[in-house]
């Protein structure tokens, strides 16, 4: 992530020849540009409680997220890949992938509540979607909302501190965590080895180590990863992730006190200030 612009930009798909730069930069021009509509019930959802339950690790960050008004400080932004459009004569059918994202420019936060992506979701439908359209990353999706939603309310975009990939259910992810903590996953890991983990017994890897470099190459970790490198000129050419905190949540069951509840996988990525 140290790499120059220049440098970054050969390794990244889908950016301008010699820069890793996002050519996506307006909102939200870029996004129904390309066949993206707004979720109307994003709100809703997280205002009912159906969102991360990440509260407990927000507040002893002294980020206030179990908030959310018109006033925020939490915002969420929604938005479905629904349209089909057409670029340089190709067509690029919907894919009906669904991006939901947390930001809090009073605490520095984003959270990834949704990401199910267009090559995925597109390769789930029938027939399967293999156009996939250039506005494909979550990075983008989420950058962009977070800087119309820092303008709005008169916060300094550039004060990103967090990143949190939340309610983790990637498979490749899952194992790769279960890997870092010197574990194999299983079909009843969260059930039976979760509880080790809460807030009060998350586990922190900086950038020295192996685990670091293995859960930010994850695909719940690239995306907090291109969004720093493909928006350089925005955040700065040093600004990199330098730790990421791994945690477990629980939901229990609302609506049957003797069913047991859910446990999630949460990822948060730090970014350098």
């Amino acid at each position: 992530m140290t790499a120059s612009d220049k440098d970054a930009g050969g390794m990244i798909s889908g950016t301008p020849v010699g820069t890793a730069e996002s050519v996506f930069n307006n909102y939200p021009d870029d996004l129904t540009k390309w066949g993206y509509t707004f979720d109307t019930e994003a709100g809703e959802a997280f205002e009912s409680g159906t969102g991360p339950e990440i509260d407990d690790a927000m507040r002893s960050l002294g980020i206030r997220y179990d908030e959310f008004d018109d006033d925020g400080p939490n915002y969420v932004t929604g938005w479905y890949h629904s349209k089909q459009t057409m670029h340089n004569n190709v067509v690029y059918p919907p894919t009906q992938a669904r991006f939901r994202t947390i930001v809090n420019p009073e605490g520095g936060l984003i959270v990834g509540w949704l990401k199910y992506g267009l090559k995925f979701m597109g390769a789930n439908l029938n027939p399967r979607v293999t156009q996939i359209p250039e506005f494909k990353n979550w990075a983008d999706v989420a950058h962009l909302s977070w800087e119309i939603m820092c303008r709005m309310v008169g916060r300094d975009a550039r004060n990103l501190r967090y990143i949190v990939s939340a309610d983790i259910y990637n498979s490749e992810t899952e194992a790769l965590i279960a890997h870092s903590l010197q574990s194999t996953w299983t079909d009843d890991w969260k059930d039976t080895m979760c509880k080790r983990w809460e807030w009060k017994n998350k586990v922190e890897w900086d950038s020295s180590s192996e685990q670091f470099e293995v859960l930010l190459a994850s695909p719940n970790g690239r995306g907090a990863a291109f969004m720093l490198i493909q928006h350089k000129s925005f955040y700065g050419e040093k600004r990199t992730i330098d730790k990421v905190t791994f945690w477990c949540t629980y939901t229990p069951d609302d609506d049957d006190e003797e069913e047991e509840g859910i446990w999630n996988l949460q990822l948060m990525f730090h970014v350098s200030q």
